[in-house]
């Protein structure tokens, strides 16, 4: 069997993300000893995001997020732009994935839109994501924006401020991001401060899954138990 596609684009991402670390941590030792720290946390255990996405509406955006830095990431905060939540995001503790489930409204014709954000506990910033996933393929295509918050902002943009930017306009000085159309393929987007990086994909169906990865720009700050297993 070959290695898997996530893995993979994972390399890719680090090629450049860890680029200034020493040679005796490698890429691969990285995502290798990630892969075997981070654990499902309070909203997958027992259960899989594709699971939690099973709720019997046509349109649903699934986001799991996996947090590979010491800091926890904590208060978190949505704005819905069209749709409803089934699943709320919760805290995301160093070496934990989480999930949240939107969904389209009921008897709309209409799809899931929406921003959500996280400080990043004792680092005044959030990370944000950018969620679209139409009702309409034929006008329009699932969209997903990853940005971080300059060091200071720390709390979520009042009603759809953030979902317009993210989705319409561009980066400011209150928060850099970037995004990514998923028509024909997931590949990754990716944005990046001083502090931590964000990459994500989406899948390009109704049911769509985004799978996003926060890392430490230094090493020192990976999770505990990812650097444990570093070290074996």
């Amino acid at each position: 069997m070959g290695i898997p596609v996530t893995v993979l684009l994972g390399y890719i991402v680090f090629a450049t993300f860890f680029c200034n670390t020493s040679s005796e941590v490698t890429i691969a030792a990285i995502v290798s000893a990630a892969a075997g720290a981070v654990s499902a946390g309070s909203s997958l255990t027992g259960t899989t995001l594709s699971n939690l996405m099973n709720t019997n509406y046509r349109i649903n955006c699934g986001i799991e997020v996996e947090n590979w830095t010491k800091f926890p990431l904590t208060d978190p905060v949505v704005k819905i732009y069209a749709g409803a939540l089934s699943t709320p995001p919760g805290n995301i503790l160093p070496s934990k994935k989480e999930a949240m489930v939107a969904r389209k409204s009921s008897d709309t014709a209409t799809g899931t839109f929406g921003t959500v954000s996280w400080l990043v506990e004792g680092h005044a910033r959030r990370i944000v994501l950018m969620w679209a996933a139409p009702y309409d393929f034929n006008f329009h295509s699932n969209w997903l924006g990853v940005g971080i918050t300059t060091p200071g902002i720390t709390f979520h943009a009042p009603g759809n401020d953030w979902f317009n930017q993210m989705y319409y306009g561009t980066s400011s000085g209150s928060l850099g991001f970037s995004r990514s159309e998923y028509y024909w393929e997931s590949n990754p987007v990716v944005y990046k401060d001083d502090l931590i990086q964000i990459s994500g994909t989406m899948s390009t169906g109704h049911q769509a899954q985004v799978k996003i990865t926060v890392r430490p720009v230094k090493v020192s700050d990976l999770a505990t138990p990812i650097k444990v297993l570093l070290e074996k």
